[in-house]
């Protein structure tokens, strides 16, 4: 029995494989209220909820940002006072909430997106396309600019977001805005950018306005481009929703290099959707007020911009975000979000939140 043991000894020592378990990813909602939310999105479970602020006297803005590691989130909270916007880190390693900066501007910049280069918070107002850039490490040196648009014309911003080499921050608006005290109304859709690689900073030129209406005539701003919903920042361009049948995309000067049927359906007003720019294939989605729907459209042929097709998924929403290895997606709706998979379009689970969604996004492990 000893010669045996001594032998078992002697066995040489086999390394075990690695365990091939990937954690799932973390879902990151804003939600309205000030508040924000992690979701494990393997089970739907809530992990965190934390406030971010005060309630009575911020609310929450309409976007988040992720930061390069994916380590912390910025959201920017709006003053209720509108004249004050507080940008705070969400740290996921704890889930504890820093302020970085307040900026006291007379105006709101509701709208967040972070720089994947640099990490630099850039922020955007809703109306008149005004900007500020906050750097997290040197939060007290905030560099803001005025595009010099027309506050009553240009907005509501939709949309907010940078491109890839941050050389361009870009906003794209709602249209038909807020009533002006005559009866009419004004803001015109459209997409418009300011170009922050050149000192000074210089606002695209293509950007028009026109005299709208005949009982209330106004006067309305249409940016560079065109568009009616959201924008995507897409290798030079940018890709855009139409509010109709069609993505549209276009080249660093704004000329039309594709235009491509989404699939829908008729019944839908599609201003939301997400690209993913490695597969060159973008997914719009219908809100549920109208048909509703996900689908998978090949941007990258113009050859088959008109071929039609059955929608991915039945799933409707207001917000479609990717997973980061794109095989996932999380679809917000009025009281929380379905995921699903968008090789086969199965929805995989539906989670509540304990308030309506203004943002999410996936976060790595």
């Amino acid at each position: 029995m000893k010669q045996m043991f001594l032998a078992l000894l002697l066995l040489p020592v086999v390394a075990q494989p690695p365990s091939r378990r990937v954690a799932s990813p973390r879902i990151v909602a804003l939600l309205e209220g000030a508040r924000i939310a992690v979701i494990n999105s393997a089970d739907g479970s809530t992990l965190a909820e934390r406030s971010l602020g005060d309630t009575s006297r911020w609310t929450s803005g309409w976007t988040l940002g992720v930061s390069p590691s994916g380590a912390n989130v910025f959201v920017a909270l709006v003053a209720r006072s509108e004249k004050e916007t507080a940008v705070v880190r969400f740290d996921l390693t704890d889930y504890s909430v820093h302020q970085v900066a307040v900026l006291a501007d007379s105006i709101a910049y509701p709208f967040l997106a972070v720089g994947q280069r640099s990490g630099r918070v850039f922020l955007g107002s809703e109306w008149g396309f005004r900007i500020a850039i906050v750097d997290p490490r040197t939060p007290a040196n905030i560099v803001r600019y005025a595009s010099g648009r027309d506050t009553m014309a240009f907005g509501p911003a939709f949309w907010f977001d940078v491109s890839a080499s941050e050389a361009r921050i870009y906003t794209s608006y709602h249209g038909g805005g807020n009533p002006t005290v005559e009866g009419g109304f004004r803001g015109g859709a459209g997409v418009d950018w300011i170009d922050i690689s050149k000192s000074p900073f210089e606002p695209c030129k293509g950007s028009k306005m026109q005299l709208v209406g005949t009982r209330f005539p106004t006067t309305v701003g249409f940016g560079c481009g065109s568009a009616h919903g959201r924008m995507v920042p897409y290798g030079d361009g940018f890709v855009a929703a139409s509010g109709g049948p069609m993505l549209h995309v276009y080249d660093s000067a704004t000329v039309e290099i594709g235009s491509f049927r989404i699939g829908l359906g008729p019944r839908n007003h599609v201003m939301e959707f997400a690209v993913d720019s490695v597969k060159r294939v973008a997914y719009p989605i219908g809100p549920c007020e109208g048909a509703g729907g996900v689908n998978r459209v090949a941007i990258s042929n113009p050859a088959n911009a008109e071929t039609a097709f059955a929608p991915l998924s039945t799933v409707c929403g207001e917000r479609i975000v990717l997973s980061q290895d794109r095989r996932t997606a999380a679809v917000s709706s009025r009281d929380g979000f379905a995921l699903f998979d968008i090789e086969t379009g199965t929805t995989d689970r539906r989670v509540k939140l304990s308030a309506g969604i203004r943002d999410l996004a996936f976060v790595r492990d």
